[in-house]
């Protein structure tokens, strides 16, 4: 069993203290969801009559052979087995979990420590609708198991990237339910309009259905904890230099004040950190004064050639 009867309540729970173990916990959050979504599929016999076609679709014992081998599981496996009571009980399990990992990012927030899905979220003001189809999209780009579930699941062995339409069945309730939550996929939102998301060259035609999607690279690699600079922008950007106060033409007042207003900033949760605005005309020392704050507290400091940036298509 999955769940223990003696499982600590979610209120008490530590948080996360790294970003890798709040990734394993929404992949095995995302096992139950696949597992509950093969049982359904099979209660309606939905593949009985592709038998003779080994080759062209993931036979059963394949599927069978995966979610029992467990993927980043705990305990090394998944139970699985068929039945409608099955079904309810990984629904409910993915559930529990749900309310856990919720929890631990609650936690996480007074530490130091980045989550990088959770901050996704918060920076580009995600639902947790849209952080959970972020989550089942990311899947197979880090773990290649999840391409032969998704192409099961899609009746597709080319399939290997999940389609709009799975993303509902394994998060939506009922057909209301369902049309709610399609503006997610609509190019004006937050996961298309950001560049989180984009639609694979399998996508066709204007259904839902017909609409496959994967992760940004770079995504893929921030959610992975890589915080190197986007190769697409390492034209623009360069770093700079370590920089000594004694270098500073500033008032001592001056200084002391923007020294105490870093500090305090950089001792707020990470994921809550407020911004520092230095604002002036053009050769009154910003850049300088940043280099020297962020030299000081060890931080690189990254200047960006925003007019450049801009100017490309």
């Amino acid at each position: 069993m999955l769940v223990e009867e003696n499982a600590v309540e979610p209120a008490r729970l530590a948080g996360y203290p790294h970003p890798q173990a709040h990734l394993l916990d929404e992949l095995r959050w995302l096992n139950r969801l696949i597992a509950a979504q093969v049982l359904r599929l099979r209660r309606v016999n939905f593949y009985d009559g592709v038998k003779d076609f080994r080759g062209f679709f993931v036979a059963e014992e394949e599927i069978d052979a995966l979610l029992a081998a467990g993927i980043f599981e705990n305990n090394g496996h998944l139970d699985h087995d068929r039945g409608a009571s099955q079904t309810e009980l990984l629904l409910a399990q993915a559930d529990a979990i749900r309310r856990e990992i919720d929890a631990r990012i609650a936690a996480t927030r007074d530490t130091n420590v980045v989550l990088p899905l959770a901050r996704l979220s918060q920076d580009f003001g995600l639902s947790d609708f849209e952080t959970q189809a972020l989550t089942i999209c990311l899947a197979p780009q880090i773990e290649a198991r999840y391409e032969k579930l998704y192409a099961y699941l899609q009746d597709n062995l080319a399939r290997k990237y999940p389609g709009v339409e799975l993303i509902l069945n394994l998060l939506a309730g009922d057909a209301e339910e369902r049309l709610s939550l399609l503006p997610a996929f609509d190019s004006a939102s937050p996961l298309l309009r950001y560049g989180l998301l984009e639609f694979t060259e399998q996508s066709t035609g204007a259904s839902a259905a017909q609409h496959f999607l994967r992760v940004d690279p770079r995504i893929v690699q921030f959610a992975l904890g890589n915080r190197s600079s986007d190769r697409r922008l390492r034209s623009y950007l360069r770093f700079m230099r370590p920089l000594s106060w004694k270098a500073v033409v500033i008032r001592k007042e001056l200084q002391q004040q923007l020294q105490t207003l870093f500090q305090t900033m950089l001792r707020e949760p990470a994921m809550l950190r407020p911004s520092l605005f230095l604002h002036g005309r053009a050769g009154v020392g910003k850049k300088t004064v940043a280099r020297a704050l962020c030299s000081e507290m060890g931080i690189a400091l990254a200047v960006v050639d925003v007019r450049k940036l801009l100017r490309q298509p």
